[in-house]
């Protein structure tokens, strides 16, 4: 069972009559009981929307420093490939 929070602040805004139609007709299509629930449904998907923003560029730069480090750890392999195979070719004659 989910626990309600207690709401104690009041948003107040203006709208025209038709969009205030198209508010009433979209409550059921959008499982809402009234405006004031389609309103705040809404206003909590943006402020999620916000904090996936947020951890989509933490995301990002977490996946642009693990390729930095691949190219370092790939070019540091290529630098020693050539020392390994030098030394290889010459245990292989002896």
């Amino acid at each position: 069972m989910s626990i309600l929070k207690p709401r104690t602040r009041i948003v107040y805004f203006r709208v025209s009559e038709e969009d205030f139609h198209r508010l009433v007709d979209l409550c059921p299509a959008r499982g809402a009981r009234s405006i004031s629930e389609l309103a705040r449904s809404a206003m909590q998907s943006i402020i999620r929307g916000e904090q996936g923003e947020t951890a989509d560029r933490e995301v990002v730069e977490t996946l642009h420093a693990i390729d930095r480090t691949v190219s370092e750890m790939n070019q540091n392999l290529k630098r020693l490939m050539p020392a390994s195979s030098t030394s290889d070719n010459g245990k292989d004659n002896a």
